[in-house]
């Protein structure tokens, strides 16, 4: 029998105001389509809630020089789906600045708040056997925060003080591997979703308070569902 604590309340009400804030931002339509799934997936579960999310991309950004704050940061273009080398290359061609461009493949992002330690081990676990390599818990001042991250890393500045620094036949090279780590991010993200819902799976108990947070949790599913194309 599951017996409720302070800090389990504590918990509960912190899930309760982040499920309703993710609400607003699928009707906002400001979370990537393509991590909601593993979102849903994730706060599906009793003992943990998503608090941030990247479901992985290609970019264009305009990096600060060293010295500079990372806020200062401006991106260009985003593409959460695959690209072509004509597209990438339209977009240098329109860029008007003299600081340094960079063309980066972002991998997936996910942080997630558990209930306690035990369940954070059997998340990075779950992440591990998903093929997650970058994993670990990153707080204890807030429960327990795990930050799950992928590999796929590509970074390539490609102009600075107003000139290209690529040709156009190795960025197409360039931007061909990005779409094949791309295409690994997303086949990650399945697998993911995969192991953590074998964690759904343990008996979950659940009392009135927590019904509440079940009932947010399929809420915000169904707001995705009405969004999905």
């Amino acid at each position: 029998m599951f017996k409720m604590t302070l800090e389990d309340e504590k918990f509960d009400k912190r899930k309760k105001s982040i499920l309703r804030e993710l609400e607003k931002e699928i009707e906002r339509e400001s979370i990537d389509h393509d991590v909601l799934p593993l979102i849903q997936r994730v706060n599906s579960h009793r003992d943990l809630v998503t608090t941030s999310s990247c479901s992985g991309r290609i970019i264009l950004i305009i990096v600060p020089r060293e010295g500079g704050k990372k806020k200062d940061a401006v991106i260009i273009k985003k593409w959460h789906e695959i690209t072509s080398f004509q597209e990438i290359w339209k977009e240098i061609n329109l860029i008007n600045t003299e600081k340094t461009v960079w063309l980066i493949t972002q991998p997936l992002i996910l942080h997630v708040l558990t209930r306690n330690l035990d369940t954070a081990k059997k998340l990075l676990s779950a992440s591990r056997k998903a093929g997650f390599k970058k994993v670990g818990i990153i707080s204890f001042s807030e429960k327990v925060t795990v930050q799950i991250e992928g590999h796929q890393i590509i970074n390539l500045p490609v102009m600075d003080e107003g000139k290209i620094l690529v040709a156009p036949d190795y960025l197409r090279k360039v931007v061909d591997i990005c779409n094949i780590k791309l295409k690994e991010i997303k086949e990650s993200l399945k697998r993911l979703e995969k192991e953590i819902g074998s964690l759904i799976n343990e008996k979950q108990p659940w009392n009135k308070r927590e019904n509440n947070n079940y009932r947010l949790v399929k809420k915000t599913m169904s707001v995705t569902i009405r969004k999905q194309p």
